[in-house]
Parts: structure tokens; C-alpha cells; sequence
């Protein structure tokens, strides 16, 4: 869903990932928009909804993590 795309979004520019720098949400959400073919025209509108959440306010990149993590232990599990 949006929410999920919008939290990826500002983590992302949040933690600087585009040539180590913050490039712009707007920017960010324009360049989505196009790969995805999404509309994110109101997306500050939904950050703010993400954002006033009442349990976790970043569901999508508490999945992310867990799911790599669990990836990882797997694989160590049957590492050479």
C-alpha cells in the first residue's frame, strides 16, 4: 500500500541515501510515482497519517527488518 511506500520514502531520504545527502521528499515521491506508477501527489498528507498512527508508526520497516533478519539466520544456519 501508499503507507508502506511512503514510510520506505522518507527513511530513505531521512537516512541520506541518495549520493549522501538529502534529496527531497517531493523529488523522492516523484521519482516512486514514476517506477511504481503510483500517485503520491499527497504524500506529505500521508506521511502525516503515518506518523499520527496510534500502535507502530512504521509497520512496513519493522517487516523489512525482520524479514531480512530471519533471511540471515537462515542462511547462517546452513553456511559452509
Amino acid at each position: 500500500p501508499l503507507s508502506a511506500m511512503v514510510e520506505l520514502i522518507y527513511a530513505l531520504e531521512e537516512y541520506g541515501t541518495f549520493n549522501n545527502t538529502k534529496v527531497g521528499i517531493a523529488k523522492i515521491a516523484a521519482y516512486f510515482s514514476k517506477v511504481f506508477n503510483v500517485s503520491l501527489n499527497n504524500i506529505y498528507k500521508l506521511y502525516e497519517n503515518n506518523r499520527l498512527r496510534k500502535k507502530s508508526r512504521t509497520p512496513f520497516l519493522d517487516g523489512l527488518r525482520s524479514s531480512l533478519l530471519r533471511r540471515m539466520d537462515h542462511d547462517d544456519e546452513f553456511a559452509l
